[in-house]
């Protein structure tokens, strides 16, 4: 900017201080004052006085003009360095010496741990950050936000004043796995240059790679935003993007890592499903993908992916034991390691236990309400079942329902069970909010307005419908036959009804979907009991009869699974076990409530853990131990019988580990994986930069940091620019003059205009 730019206005940081400037009349009214009145009288002497009076009055009399002047202007001064005068200016002309208030936005998203030159970006920017704190002047004040989805975004909220304390803070940085949220940081921004009203003069200054993700969001209204918060920094600030980046950066990573399996089961082959994805511009060929169980290399494909495309596919394992098993897959290293494996936590089973209790159990064999079910989950004892997963039924009473611990059990099936008592109730609660899996079939024997009372309670209970009242009835139910066992014969006297597969996709139904030989679609049910949803019900039918009524109806209840039956699990109001679909059927109803104690839903980073565990009513501790082998306290909230422990700082890819004291748990294992949003390394380089998210806006762009650096594009506004120094140099300066004007006025002249004097000296000669 041309430095014989003018100021284009004024403003005071006090401006109540300029009543001061009514002091600059003192002088002026010492001298009017100080004027006496006097008498003439005329003596001989005084011919001569007058003569040389009148030869000197003029020059005397400027002389003392001058002096008042001086003096007056010395009080102007003074009141005006007190009151802190501020200007703009359409350049960086007086910005000299000036206090500044300045911000830095460094990047802390997880795009910055590419590696570029032996360093990583955020390295670079860290680096970048404390040279323009190094270089800064006495009085500058300094803030720091951190460009990040993950909290804290601001890390110096208080103005800090030693560049010390500053460089300390951005030395101590780490980069956390998660995305950026530009919008926030950049909100906070906003609020914080009206922090420090004193130093008008703020500049911000934004330290990124310019991810094009994290600066061009998808999403029309985060653009919107991102715009005019940009808009509003222009408005106060000086705004500088200094861009750390580099461009066209190749980067493969690793997207999905699921189970495809309901369960995996020790000692049986398990589905695992793998996705990469290319995020760059050139064709990846022959990489390798491994697959790790425990920390051992179990399986390896090679894939070749084209440019932005993505390689699925599903490779089998075996797990040797029971547990939890760590499971991760795996890239080779690239520039951005974090993204080269994901983690997943597989509950492998080595035998589901499952307990039955019987409303009906006095009817011989085959007989009781759980009989048919027994068989069903175990067909022949101590062979592996039909799902090649061993399961191990226990049959109890209805009665022994509430001495019974349920911990032992992965699932609960009840059937036809009249009534509980509360105590019941919430122990079945407890179980099913912890994880457990439990299966409610109905009968004769069940007093439906019990049930909506103590299991249904308007929704807030375990049962996932409302109970309403018995549709058809079963055979010979007139009779003695009602206690009876029906046949495949009976089917024709007695009004039926068959199933239809309402939700094809839903994996307790899918497998029978297109197979007519299984029975499924041909079991003929004689009742059953109507439901009734809640318009809120996020309760699923995935399989009905053909009036519509729903026969099976499941719902998540906490952290378990509840599925409802409508008809009993016997033969005194259906054929269905004596049909080929119910053994598959009953062993997949046990699989699906099971697979509910998993939670499916992929932790990314940024998200909390949480999970709810029995503890019997006891005091609970947890520490979590993180990947980088720290260990931190989790929060406990008790809930009678149950507990919720949940961690939030969840910033590092990798696998937590949860152990407890007080009471007696196993340790937990959860898996947060990296949010791939941050693997697409595209950039936005100047012009788009310019000429997009801050078109129209004065922002300087660099791509290295230069103390003195005027706007590249157009003008830009500075603000903040200080006088009062200059004036108090003034004040100090003037305050000498008149000192030696009062003395030797010549000397003085000198002093306060050379030219001037040096015109006195030319008119009046050197004296003799």
């Amino acid at each position: 900017m041309d430095p014989s730019v003018l100021l284009l206005a004024f403003g005071f940081a006090s401006p109540w201080l300029l009543w001061g400037l009514a002091g600059a009349c003192a002088p002026i009214l010492i001298h009017l004052l100080s004027r006496r009145k006097h008498r003439e009288t005329t003596w001989a002497a005084m011919r001569f006085l007058v003569a040389a009076v009148r030869k000197n009055s003029r020059r005397m009399q400027m002389e003392q003009w001058l002096l008042l002047a001086v003096r007056t202007l010395l009080l102007v001064v003074v009141t005006l360095a007190l009151t802190r005068p501020t200007f703009e200016t359409l350049g960086s002309f007086f910005q000299a010496d000036v206090p500044t208030h300045r911000i830095v936005v460094l990047d802390a998203s997880a795009s910055m741990a590419v590696s570029a030159g032996g360093e990583t970006l955020f390295d670079r920017a860290r680096q970048t950050a404390r040279r323009i704190v190094d270089e800064s002047l006495q009085g500058d004040a300094w803030q720091l936000v951190r460009l990040s989805a993950l909290p804290p975004q601001t890390l110096i909220k208080s103005p800090a004043y030693q560049p010390s304390a500053v460089a300390a803070e951005i030395d101590g940085l780490s980069l956390p796995h998660g995305p950026a949220d530009a919008p926030r940081a950049l909100a906070q921004v906003v609020d914080l240059l009206k922090s420090i009203p004193a130093l008008p003069r703020k500049e911000v200054i934004i330290v990124s790679d310019f991810q094009q993700a994290t600066w061009q969001p998808s999403d029309p209204a985060q653009q919107a935003r991102l715009r005019d918060l940009l808009r509003e920094l222009d408005a106060s600030s000086r705004v500088v993007f200094l861009d750390v980046g580099v461009a066209n950066r190749p980067n493969a990573a690793v997207t999905s890592l699921s189970l495809a399996d309901p369960l995996a089961v020790a000692g049986r082959p398990a589905r695992v499903r793998v996705s990469v994805r290319n995020f760059g511009r050139e064709e990846l060929s022959n990489v390798p993908v491994e697959l790790l169980v425990e920390g051992k290399l179990v399986e390896q494909r090679r894939a070749s992916i084209p440019a932005g495309e993505e390689w699925s596919e599903t490779l089998s394992i075996t797990f040797s034991g029971g547990g939890l098993q760590r499971v991760v897959a795996r890239l080779p290293d690239d520039d951005l390691p974090l993204d080269n494996a994901r983690y997943l936590a597989v509950d492998v089973q080595d035998k589901l236990r499952v307990l039955l209790v019987a409303g009906r159990t006095d009817r011989g064999p085959l007989s009781g309400s759980v009989a048919f079910l027994h068989l069903a989950l175990n067909p022949r004892s101590g062979t592996d079942s039909a799902t090649g997963l061993a399961i191990e039924p226990t049959v109890i009473s209805d009665g022994e329902l509430a001495g019974t611990d349920l911990a032992r059990f992965q699932a609960v099936f009840v059937c036809d069970v009249r009534s509980f008592s509360p105590a019941e109730v919430r122990q079945l609660e407890t179980y099913v909010r912890a994880g457990g899996g439990l299966v409610i079939s109905l009968g004769d024997t069940v007093a439906i307005p019990d049930y909506n009372a103590l299991l249904w309670r308007d929704g807030q209970g375990l049962l996932p419908a409302q109970l309403l009242d018995r549709v058809g009835r079963s055979p010979g139910a007139a009779g003695d036959r009602a206690t009876e066992v029906p046949s495949p014969a009976d089917a024709p006297s007695e009004k039926t009804f068959d199933f239809l597969v309402d939700e094809a996709s839903h994996p307790l139904v899918s497998a029978f979907e297109g197979n007519p030989d299984a029975g499924l679609e041909t079991t003929r049910t004689f009742a059953y009991i109507r439901t009734l949803l809640a318009p809120d019900s996020t309760a699923k039918a995935p399989l009905r009869f053909e009036t519509r009524d729903p026969a099976l109806i499941e719902q998540r209840v906490g952290a378990g699974r509840v599925v409802l039956c409508t008809t009993t699990l016997d033969g005194s109001w259906t054929t269905w076990p004596f049909w080929p679909s119910f053994v598959p059927m009953m062993q997949e109803l046990v699989l699906f409530v099971v697979s509910g104690r998993t939670n499916t839903t992929p932790l990314l980073v940024g998200m909390p853990l949480e999970k709810t565990v029995r503890t019997g009513g006891l005091d609970l501790s947890a520490v979590i131990r993180r990947p980088d082998e720290e260990e931190r306290p989790a929060l406990i909230q008790a809930e009678g019988q149950l507990a919720v422990w949940r961690y939030d700082d969840t910033d590092q890819v990798g696998l937590y580990a949860a152990r407890f004291s007080g009471v007696e748990l196993p340790t937990d294992l959860l898996a947060v994986n990296f949010d791939t949003v941050e693997s697409d390394l595209a950039k936005l380089a100047e012009p788009e930069l310019l000429g997009d998210i801050a078109q129209g806006l004065g922002v300087t762009y660099l791509t290295e940091w230069r103390k003195s650096t005027t706007p590249a594009r157009g003008p830009v506004v500075e603000r903040g620019g200080g006088l009062s120094r200059g004036l108090l140099y003034a004040a100090m300066y003037l305050l000498a003059v008149e000192q030696v004007l009062a003395w030797n006025f010549s000397l003085g002249l000198a002093l306060l205009c050379p030219p001037l004097w040096l015109l006195k000296r030319l008119r009046t000669g050197p004296k003799p």
